[in-house]
């Protein structure tokens, strides 16, 4: 999105040399400069006014292409303002069909990264309901088939599995959990809810095992730091594995295989 903003904006200010309307190279630079905010300008004004239409209350809203798109150009943005690269590793392990994400939580920014690194497949999340409540984000979030999920009501939670479920069952968006259950602000990992599992084997889907490491640093470093961001594609269950074991066992599994790996970058 940056990219192309910079190249409207140096062909706009190409045209007006053209025109005369530029005669020296400091008039230029701000005429640059003028154009490229004022995209950036205009691209916000959109996004918040559609969000003023968005009525998180309201169920089973389709995914919205428009605003996925936004919800990549964000990304896009914090990546270049934030200076962030995403090392990805393992993509290659993804099955074709739509699948239940299962990662670490470490960081705000996890969902947009990996919702941007996943865009081939729709990916979306249970998240709980004050992310969706959030201004602006919460509502792209939520166009997105972001599922809210109230953890102190029980059957709110088991209505949020069976919507996680059918978005992956009508092939709609891949979902991700974060089965810690809120972002881990130390080190290691908080236990797993094993509850969460059950969308997988209601979808009869594959489970993809993830790893994020590092991304609780991006703020600590930006702008003057670049963070190299880490998401590993541990292993994917088939569908019939995670059929054959129970919610429990799937948890202990993926705790175990995430928890290593996180211990094993910590000693180099």
């Amino acid at each position: 999105m940056i990219l192309l903003w910079t190249v409207v904006s140096a062909l706009v200010t190409l045209l007006l040399v053209c025109f005369g309307a530029i005669d020296n190279v400091g008039t230029g630079m701000l005429a640059l400069v003028i154009c490229f905010f004022g995209q950036l300008f205009v691209w916000a004004i959109v996004g918040v006014i559609g969000t003023l239409f968005v009525d998180i209350h309201k169920d089973n809203q389709k995914d919205s292409k428009f605003f996925r798109f936004y919800a990549y150009s964000i990304e896009n943005i914090l990546r270049c303002v934030l200076r962030y690269k995403v090392n990805i590793s393992g993509f290659e392990k993804l099955p074709v069909c739509k699948f239940l994400l299962v990662s670490n939580h470490r960081s705000a920014f996890d969902a947009i990264i990996q919702l941007a690194v996943f865009r081939k497949y729709n990916m979306s999340f249970v998240s709980k309901k004050e992310n969706i409540s959030m201004p602006i984000f919460g509502k792209i979030m939520y166009r997105c088939s972001a599922v809210p999920l109230d953890r102190d009501d029980i059957r709110q939670a088991a209505k949020a599995i069976l919507r996680a479920t059918e978005l992956i069952k009508t092939d709609v968006a891949a979902m991700g959990i974060y089965p810690e259950g809120t972002r881990n602000k130390g080190e290691g990992l908080l236990p797993f809810k094993a509850g969460s599992f059950k969308i997988a084997q209601k979808a009869k889907c594959p489970i993809a095992i993830v790893v994020m490491e590092n991304s609780e640093l991006v703020m600590k470093n930006a702008p003057f730091r670049k963070t190299n961001v880490n998401l590993k594609i541990l292993k994917v269950l088939p569908v019939e594995y995670v059929m054959e074991h129970t919610t429990a066992q799937l948890s202990e599994e993926a705790y175990n295989m995430i928890l290593e790996v996180l211990c094993n970058s910590k000693l180099q």
